[in-house]
């Protein structure tokens, strides 16, 4: 199908989609369209990846590092008549020096920047580039890779089925999926008690007290627990601490990334091996997604340069040369390079691999990545996902034509049994209106939309950082729209993105009620740099996810903080949240 033809299945919007991304300051989208017959068409737009430029009363220099930009884009700052740069990565501020050669360039670049945050356009770049050295970013294409954030979900939930699967059958290979069960235990399914496994009280997160054992009640619900459970959210335990929030024999709903981190370790406990090597084997092949990865998984030694189109999310590349090792990996879209001599790195040198390309040692992986500040070192079930927007397709398409044993999409529980306290609103009950909590659901691994007890769509959204993503399927006919947006603004693009065929009505009401995101640009309030909130929204004052930021990774902090951190260093401190992925070469942030 030509993308001209699937354009005419999108609802007409009195905006065009281009036109909505430059007024929210949303530079690139990728967007994968999956039609009766199983053919993925693709869209791209924008570029991928932005700079901000504004104007500050306040010295950056001493200022809330939060304060400087967003998510992972960098920024220029004017302050006090003088520019400056703002390097995320390494959450640095520099002064950037005028003089002769380059005043002219200064004095233009100084009057882009008001007091109105906004992106760089094409006309900025050549100046960013002479001021800063930073590179323009290249147009979003077919291949650039995304992050898909909580879009890793059904990803996973998907692996989790398949292994089961593969075990009951007993087709299972050793050291990529089968189960080492302890002598106890006869199987593993759906509904066996994870704490037959790895008990609860034995799973630590980076960060996050460890679960308390003192609370006998809260023992009894943990050994409870199952995959079951954890796939459709009905666990009970808080999305961002290692505690209940609710019984789980109630059977009510509460989105958990914590239970998700914890069936992750289960699985990687009775494999003996990680969710990025499974995935690799009983995802990402079977499916054909080449260009997906949950984590850096293995070194590639490469006789020459890289190029850009070459690069996998699953590779680090290590280039062997005049007494230097230069190593490559993909970030944010871009091929990032780094360099070190081999004296300073002689324990990496000695573990490279001799007999072949390719070495999958851990130690080397962990050795390269600490040396050369190479993010994304432990694969996450609930957001480290990277992807394409037709990877993702190509992903739906196998999971719609090859059903687990267990079909995901019938509801395991109902919105009007939502008690999970995440979100702007928490508990949703009361807050928003039966007419949508009937009609919205939790399958495994998936949202979903229903007419009746039957599920009609299936959906997942995807929040992290400035990483925005949505999927959405009919269930009917099989059709299928995935998007990601680079900007934290992405979220009102669903309306435009998501074709009136695919019915999300009824989700979509009680996913931006709940989260609080604006739905589309006059929701944004004038305000584009509050993480895609909206702004007339409030919470209610029970809810709880006011006052457990770590609830929240829909948010990354807290839109309606006050407290205002007095510096850098204290912004890192306060804002530290292990289910934040913001990219950085510290690996305390991984779990």
């Amino acid at each position: 199908m030509s993308y001209t033809k699937m354009e005419e299945l999108f609802p007409k919007k009195e905006i065009s989609l281009i036109e909505t991304m430059e007024k929210a300051q949303i530079p690139g989208v990728s967007i994968a369209y999956l039609d009766q017959e199983g053919v993925i068409s693709t869209r791209e737009e924008g570029v991928t990846d932005g700079c901000g430029l504004f104007k500050m009363a306040n010295d950056p220099t001493q200022c809330a590092f939060d304060k400087l930009g967003l998510g992972t884009k960098n920024a220029v700052v004017l302050f006090n008549d003088e520019l400056y740069y703002v390097v995320q990565k390494e959450e640095k501020v520099h002064k950037i020096t005028k003089n002769l050669d380059n005043e002219a360039d200064y004095q233009k670049l100084k009057s882009r920047c008001t007091d109105t945050y906004q992106l760089a356009d094409k006309n900025d770049y050549p100046l960013l580039n002479s001021l800063t050295g930073e590179a323009p970013p290249t147009k979003v294409q077919k291949n650039t890779i995304f992050g898909a954030a909580s879009l890793s979900k059904p990803v996973f939930s998907n692996l989790v089925q398949r292994l089961i699967e593969k075990n009951s059958e007993k087709t299972a290979e050793p050291g990529v999926g089968k189960f080492i069960l302890p002598k106890e235990v006869t199987h593993f399914d759906l509904d066996t008690p994870l704490s037959s496994i790895l008990p609860l009280q034995d799973f630590k997160i980076d960060e996050i007290p460890a679960f308390d054992t003192a609370d006998e009640s809260a023992v009894s619900y943990a050994n409870d627990l199952t995959t079951r459970m954890v796939l459709s959210h009905m666990t009970g335990l808080a999305h961002g601490e290692i505690k209940f929030q609710f019984n789980p024999a109630e059977k009510a709903h509460g989105y958990s990334n914590v239970a998700i981190l914890y069936l992750q370790k289960v699985i990687e406990t009775l494999t003996q091996s990680n969710i990025e090597a499974l995935a690799q084997k009983h995802v990402f092949g079977p499916c054909g997604m080449l260009s997906s990865s949950f984590g850096i998984g293995r070194v590639l030694l490469s006789q020459k340069e890289p190029l850009l189109e070459e690069m996998k999310p699953s590779e680090l590349v290590i280039l062997q040369k005049d007494g230097q090792l230069t190593a490559y990996w993909l970030e944010n879209s871009k091929l990032v390079t780094r360099t070190l001599s081999e004296s300073a790195i002689k324990e990496i040198v000695k573990m490279l691999p001799k007999d072949s390309p390719i070495s999958e040692n851990p130690d080397l992986i962990h050795a390269v990545v600490s040396a050369y500040g190479c993010p994304q070192l432990k694969p996450k079930a609930i957001n480290s996902l990277r992807t394409t927007a037709k990877d993702y397709a190509s992903f739906v398409k196998y999971l719609m034509n090859n059903k687990p044993l267990e079909d995901p999409f019938v509801p395991q529980v109902f919105m009007t049994e939502d008690k999970g306290r995440a979100g702007l609103i928490g508990v949703a009950k009361g807050n928003i209106p039966d007419s949508d909590l009937t009609h919205v659901a939790w399958g495994l691994g998936w949202g979903l939309q229903t007419e009746g007890k039957k599920a009609t769509t299936a959906y997942h959204s995807g929040d992290m950082n400035d990483c925005r993503a949505w999927v959405a399927i009919n269930l009917n006919d099989k059709t299928a729209v995935v998007y990601f947006a680079n900007s934290h603004n992405g979220h009102i693009l669903a309306d435009q993105i998501i074709p009136k065929s695919i019915a999300l009505d009824h989700a979509a009401n009680y996913f931006f009620h709940k989260w609080g995101f604006a739905r589309n640009f006059e929701e944004l309030g004038g305000v584009y740099t509050l993480w895609g909130i909206n702004p007339s929204l409030k919470p209610p004052a029970t809810s709880e996810s006011m006052q457990h930021p770590l609830d929240n990774d829909k948010t990354i902090e807290n839109p309606l903080e006050t407290e205002e951190p007095s510096t850098q260093s204290d912004t890192h401190k306060k804002s530290m949240n292990p289910f934040q992925t913001t990219l950085t070469p510290d690996d305390s942030k991984w779990t």
